[in-house]
């Protein structure tokens, strides 16, 4: 909300859409430029005309550059420098082309998100930069209540911790935002902020704000009445991966056997209140080439008949009993299987539904998108369960309204792992 890149992802379709920038490269126009021998590529970016910085400082290519170094330097902290390492240089022939050399090939070069890449304002930070202490450059009270940025949100009041207002930036390269101002309050406990929706004191909880049995609360005491909207979308999924270095498990009909011997539906029905679906393969059914992945992949759908026969003892074999005790229903513990049949697990990060309030005035004007990934203790074999695509909707975005958002603390605004480079305690939030 404070910043912004050259390019964003747009969390609904997940495509890739420019900002700041006018288009994305491309090969066909010949801004995207790639060497298949060399490995290499030039990528070349437009700005938009007249960007500013929320202090009314033109934006131009050379803060870009002035980015990449200070991303790029060992002791900034970066969570990950795959992307400034991978560019050679940067090239700035005006105020509003960059032309970026890269030393390998990166499929993501056509759309450089401000989470890897992004301009910083040399007016105010080549100086500090300059004088090669990067602990004391860290430190400036620029990364927090002197913050500035081109995001459509600027910084305007900062209480390290307890919370953050920010206002409108009306100069904002796509439009000036529809909410003028936007509070966020640092409330770390799910509880409270279950109590304070209902009594309606807030109008949007992120994430894990709140938690997947919470949502159910809220659903029936807060958006049955018409108070607000919960919204759970597909932003994670669990998975539990079969070790083929068990001898138990190198027979391929053993595999399937097991995959069809779990009843994923009733897992959603039962366990997440059908909330959630069943994933056949590891891709997001948002993405467009989910349709066609789904139409070519095996899918494994609950048959115990078809899981006796495929795991059938067969002559010279050991015995299976685990997976005849796995047959014996659809409650099956996962913990038991991946400690006896030499399973592997993995869990993506945890998230819950968004949740906003609505009022009887003004038209849909903002919408969230966030997940609501399994509990922890769950998992799957194979296909796992994932959650169902929804979105928020807050009716207060008129003119002159101040949306209040509960948060966890954040002590900086330094590009550690937010997508918004807003770094905090326990959790993370996207707002795309």
């Amino acid at each position: 909300m404070v910043d912004a890149g050259l390019v964003t992802q747009n969390p609904v379709t997940l495509e890739r859409v420019a900002v700041l920038a006018e288009e994305l490269p491309s090969v066909k126009k010949g801004t995207w430029k790639i060497d298949t021998q060399k490995k290499t590529m030039i990528t070349v970016y437009k700005l938009r005309p007249g960007l500013t910085w929320h202090d009314g400082k033109p934006y131009t290519s050379k803060d870009f550059e002035f980015g990449w170094q200070i991303a790029k330097h060992p002791e900034f902290p970066m969570p990950d420098r795959l992307v400034p390492d991978l560019i050679s240089k940067i090239e700035t022939p005006d105020d509003r082309t960059i032309v970026i050399h890269w030393n390998d090939l990166y499929n993501e070069a056509y759309a450089i998100q401000y989470t890897h890449v992004r301009a910083f304002p040399r007016h105010l930070l080549q100086e500090a930069f300059s004088a090669g202490d990067m602990k004391a450059f860290a430190n400036l009270p620029y990364w927090n209540k002197n913050f500035v940025g081109a995001g459509p949100y600027r910084v305007v009041e900062w209480d390290a911790g307890t919370r953050m207002e920010l206002e409108a930036f009306k100069d904002f390269t796509l439009g000036r935002p529809k909410i003028d101002r936007v509070t966020y309050k640092t409330v770390e406990d799910t509880n409270t902020n279950l109590a304070a929706v209902l009594a309606g004191e807030v109008d949007l909880c992120m994430r894990s704000m709140i938690s997947f049995d919470g949502a159910m609360i809220l659903r029936e005491q807060w958006e049955k009445p018409g108070k607000g909207k919960i919204h759970i979308s597909p932003a994670s999924w669990s998975w539990l991966n079969l070790s083929r270095d068990n001898p138990w498990l190198s027979d391929v009909k053993v595999r399937r056997a097991l995959l069809h011997a779990i009843d994923r539906e009733a897992m959603v029905q039962n366990l997440f209140k059908g909330e959630k679906i069943v994933s056949h393969l590891p891709l997001s059914r948002v993405r467009k080439s989910y349709k066609k992945a789904l139409a070519t992949a095996t899918l494994y759908k609950y048959d115990p008949e078809t899981a006796k026969k495929l795991s059938l003892k067969p002559a010279g074999s050991r015995d299976r009993t685990v997976f005849w005790l796995m047959l014996k229903g659809s409650a099956w513990n996962s913990s038991f299987a991946s400690r006896r049949s030499g399973a592997t697990t993995s869990r993506p990060r945890r998230s819950s539904p968004t949740i906003g309030r609505r009022s009887a005035s003004g038209p849909t004007s903002k919408t969230c998108l966030t997940g609501c990934s399994m509990p922890r203790k769950t998992a799957t074999v194979g296909p796992a369960l994932s959650s169902e695509p929804t979105t928020l909707q807050s009716k207060n975005g008129r003119s002159g309204f101040t949306l209040k958002i509960f948060q966890t603390r954040r002590t900086s605004l330094l590009p550690k792992t937010s997508p918004v480079g807003m770094t905090r305690e326990k959790t993370r939030f996207s707002t795309s």
